[in-house]
């Protein structure tokens, strides 16, 4: 029995020594197919700039938790994400408010999802680009 154990314990061994570890690069080739499968189930209920501005929102909230030296102004970001998600019509009914809404949860939490994926694969790139980005005048942050 011990002999049967040693060895399963000496194949295991093995075997886990042969599993390579992602590289970062591996990691990123694969975000990349997860935001083309994002992108390409999006609905046409944000404009081309409002959905750009999403993206930036998400990026400045995965940036607050994979870097350090950021945070969340609550105020700023609650602000910049109802303009950025304001309706183009203001009199939609009460149930296709409500579908809008979730889908534009849905598609927030998707985009701050990768950033956290990407984030923590490359944390150096991405946080290097985040304090580029704090620093930009020409970009709003919701960071303090």
């Amino acid at each position: 029995m011990i002999k049967s154990l040693t060895i399963a314990s000496l194949a295991l061994a093995v075997t886990l020594s042969t599993v390579s570890v992602s590289s970062a690069d591996e990691k990123s080739h694969r975000l990349d197919d997860a935001w083309t499968s994002a992108l390409l189930g999006q609905e046409p209920v944000l404009s081309p700039q409002q959905f750009a501005k999403l993206n930036n929102l998400a990026f400045q909230a995965a940036a607050v938790r994979v870097c350090e030296g950021f945070e969340l102004d609550q105020n700023k970001f609650t602000a910049a994400l109802d303009e950025a998600t304001t309706p183009a019509k203001e009199d939609l009914a009460p149930e296709t408010l409500d579908a809008r809404q979730a889908f534009i949860l849905i598609e927030f939490g998707t985009r701050y999802g990768l950033f956290l994926a990407e984030g923590e694969a490359k944390d150096e790139s991405f946080c290097k680009n985040a304090k580029e980005l704090k620093g930009k005048t020409d970009i709003p942050n919701v960071w303090e």
